[in-house]
């Protein structure tokens, strides 16, 4: 459901011939795409066409002038993106959400990372509910299209959005 709200919001495109791949991997380039697309639809602001550069160069630029990321943050647009990076990018483009749940950590998100705001923000607003019952995250693993496209349509229909309490994670003991 939410990768047709995605597609139909004019978040995400497919891939070509009537095929959008909900578990293929996002690029930066493409992740930076669907954050400057929702921002500007948050925000009821316009996308400048770039007049030069590849096809992912006036989402950058959008994204650097509205403080989504900042310049050279990324050295490789083509490569895979973590999901904690895409956390960054969507908690920097959606503003103020209301808090529907109380998240204070998470059992693989440690408070000192630097993405641990975003990552919990997104969590108290709904937009992401964890990969089990312990909100697990994996911020180093690769994003998928279809969890972006949930975090997209989470993010610009509140309606979406996601109320669950985690579980205690279990203490493992280790002999």
């Amino acid at each position: 459901t939410e990768v047709k709200s995605a597609y139909e919001l004019g978040f995400m495109n497919g891939v070509g011939a009537n095929l959008f791949l909900p578990n293929g991997k996002v690029t930066v380039a493409e992740a930076i795409t669907m954050a400057s697309r929702v921002h500007a639809s948050y925000y009821g602001k316009n996308i400048e066409a770039a007049t030069s550069g590849e096809w992912y160069q006036m989402y950058v630029d959008y994204a650097i002038a509205e403080n989504i990321i900042e310049v050279n943050q990324f050295d490789n647009y083509d490569r895979n993106i973590r999901r904690s990076e895409m956390a960054s990018l969507m908690a920097a483009s959606s503003g103020d959400m209301a808090q529907l749940n109380a998240v204070a950590n998470l059992p693989d998100v440690p408070g000192d990372a630097e993405f641990y705001d975003d990552v919990v923000k997104l969590y108290n607003a709904g937009i992401l509910t964890g990969n089990d019952n312990y909100g697990t995250f994996a911020p180093e693993s690769n994003l998928l299209r279809s969890e972006i496209s949930a975090m997209a349509v989470r993010i610009a229909d509140s309606t979406k959005r996601v109320q669950k309490t985690f579980e205690a994670s279990p203490v493992r003991a280790y002999y």
